[in-house]
């Protein structure tokens, strides 16, 4: 199951940086390949849903003390798709523009390429931003994934010392169930002695009041 996770999360990984690094393509690619681009990475956030689903599938199969921090990693890279999936759109609304000066006869093509490398400067610096995202939201994932095992570890000492705890009242019980037993033998045992006693001393007196009775005779 663990190994199953760790799989999609690589794919999702390597479908992220390829996403951003084709949206940074996208704001300089030429209008001839813009519209491939735009439908590979289209393609790619559907694939990168589709992975986040079964991720999310996989996880309501996972043992309890799992879930938890599989769970918010998972909320972690829907943040980080959606937000991608807004970059993408600001750069696919940027590039219809872009198409629309490539069409006028009097584009400067110097202020184009000017233009297209301060674009790959931006873009540059939001593929830097992407992966301090990507390594900040692991981090957190991480620090959420220790603080759930701490939990759990917690909760299983404490489970342990429970247990521990209901163990002893249960040879308590046995233990006072089998004095209970000895003390109710011994009372029946008395009681058994004091009649036999009673019924000789009876007999005795019976006996000594008739050898009173015939000697006075």
């Amino acid at each position: 199951m663990t190994l199953l996770v760790e799989d999609y999360e690589q794919q999702y990984s390597a479908l992220i940086a390829k996403i951003t690094a084709q949206i940074s393509h996208l704001n300089i690619a030429p209008k001839s390949s813009r519209h491939e681009l735009i439908k590979g990475i289209n393609g790619n956030c559907e694939e990168a849903r589709e992975l986040l689903e079964q991720i999310t599938l996989e996880i309501r199969e996972a043992p309890p003390e799992q879930r938890a921090s599989l769970t918010s990693r998972v909320s972690c890279y829907e943040v980080e798709l959606k937000r991608l999936q807004q970059e993408f759109q600001k750069s696919k609304n940027s590039t219809l523009g872009a198409s629309n000066l490539e069409s006028d006869d009097d584009f400067d093509d110097i202020g184009f390429q000017d233009d297209s490398n301060r674009r790959l400067l931006d873009n540059s610096e939001r593929l830097e931003r992407t992966g301090k995202h990507l390594e900040e939201g692991y981090r957190v994932c991480l620090e959420t994934e220790s603080l759930g095992s701490s939990v759990l570890q917690d909760l299983s000492t404490q489970r342990e010392t429970i247990q521990r705890s209901r163990s002893r009242m249960q040879q308590m019980d046995v233990d006072l169930g089998r004095s209970s037993r000895i003390l109710n033998f011994m009372m029946m045992r008395s009681l058994k002695e004091k009649i036999i006693l009673a019924a000789v001393g009876a007999v005795f007196i019976l006996a000594v009041s008739f050898s009173i009775y015939y000697s006075m005779k």
